[in-house]
């Protein structure tokens, strides 16, 4: 993973990495003088604006090793976070691991691994907001948590856009109740206040590069990227070859878990799993299908009238939003855990992990589904002079 060759497994690593070595020329306004040579291009859409600045301070590492390291780190802390989570909902030691386990080694993890989407696991953002907004409705909660949950926010959403979606959800639905009951009403408005500020950053931003108009997202593109009967599945051949290794290899066993914390009626169970459902609706897209084919018979979701608003249109893989649900699922799961070792011995508890840790093996398939591709550019084009016009494409 840390290089020096390309790991991955669609064109989209290339992408990337190009991007990491291109980023302290590019600078924020996306011109790149090396583009179009002689008159230079400006390029009209970035995926992660917090990739910029992490090139641009690692700019004397190999991108291709950037690259790698990044997927590296990116996993580590997300698991990290993710069970940092966990223990602040409750799980207990050391079962709140699994949750870290679950959110990194899930198939949305590896989907973004393998289309070279590495910024998209770079994700301790998302679960460091949840601990610092679920401390904000307890008796000590201060501003200071509000502020730290308004930050995170932002650096999930300047992470991917899917990302910071994924972050409002689960922070509208940790904050809704809480605010509704009137629990930590000032570090909970303190968080909104600095997470509107980073939004209309992003928004300056966003609207100042010239992103691709919501047409882009056309039907068949939106079938593709959201989650159905096709993609929730484990991986397979097929789905690496055709669908952009599109298995998001959905656990039925995590959600098990999730539903023992609900039933025991666990302190805000009911709330996570609030969240988690309406990040699946949200992840299904607009039309729910058994694929993605064009002609597949489909139901309209619910929420299918988000989609007719055209910003949200530039949800184009509606199935990456399912990030809160992972999250929050997780969480349960490690506490469903802890509530099997409680009652019925640490046995049950070890041998329940050790389950989920097997089937994420065997679902998601990773490692043996990378593949690793030539970091190095061409010899022949150190001998050039001059610009190169590039026939292979």
């Amino acid at each position: 993973m840390a290089g020096p060759d390309i790991v991955g497994r669609h064109f989209d690593a290339m992408g990337t990495v190009w991007v990491i070595d291109a980023a302290s020329r590019l600078g924020f306004d996306l011109h790149d003088p090396f583009s179009a040579w002689p008159e230079g291009a400006t390029y009209s859409a970035i995926d992660s604006w917090l990739l910029m600045p992490i090139s641009m301070v690692a700019g004397s590492l190999d991108p291709a090793r950037l690259h790698g390291w990044v997927a590296v780190l990116g996993l580590a802390s997300s698991g990290y976070a993710a069970a940092a989570f966990a223990r602040q909902v409750g799980a207990a030691p050391p079962f709140h691991h699994l949750a870290g386990l679950i959110f990194a080694g899930s198939g949305l993890a590896a989907a973004s691994l393998l289309e070279g989407h590495v910024y998209q696991i770079v994700n301790p953002w998302m679960p460091l907001m949840a601990v610092h907004l679920w401390r904000c409705s307890q008796p000590e909660g201060r501003p200071a948590d509000g502020a730290l949950a308004g930050v995170f926010f932002g650096l999930a959403l300047f992470s991917s856009g899917y990302l910071g979606v994924s972050a409002g959800i689960v922070g509208l639905g940790l904050a809704g109740p809480s605010l509704l009951r009137r629990r930590g009403v000032t570090p909970l408005l303190v968080a909104g206040a600095v997470a509107a500020l980073f939004g209309l950053a992003y928004l300056f931003l966003f609207s100042a590069a010239g992103q691709p108009g919501a047409t882009h997202a056309t039907t068949e593109t939106l079938r593709m990227g959201s989650l159905s009967l096709n993609s929730m599945g484990p991986a397979t051949a097929e789905l690496d070859r055709t669908g952009h290794s599109w298995s998001l290899a959905f656990s039925a066993m995590t959600l098990a878990l999730a539903v023992i914390a609900v039933a025991v009626r666990h302190r805000r169970a009911g709330v996570l799993m609030g969240i988690s459902i309406v990040s699946i609706l949200v992840a299904m897209g607009p039309h729910w299908t058994l694929g993605f084919a064009p002609d597949e018979a489909f139901v309209s979701s619910p929420l299918g009238f988000l989609w007719d608003i055209p910003s949200v249109r530039f949800l184009r893989f509606p199935g990456r939003v399912l990030w809160a649900a992972l999250l929050c699922l997780s969480a349960l799961a490690a506490v469903g855990v802890s509530v099997l070792a409680r009652r019925l011995g640490l046995k049950w508890g070890y041998v329940a992990a050790a389950m989920i840790a097997v089937e994420i093996l065997f679902s998601v398939r990773l490692p043996l589904r990378q593949q690793v591709k030539v970091g190095d550019a061409p010899s022949v084009y150190a001998s050039a002079q001059g610009p190169v016009f590039d026939l292979t494409g």
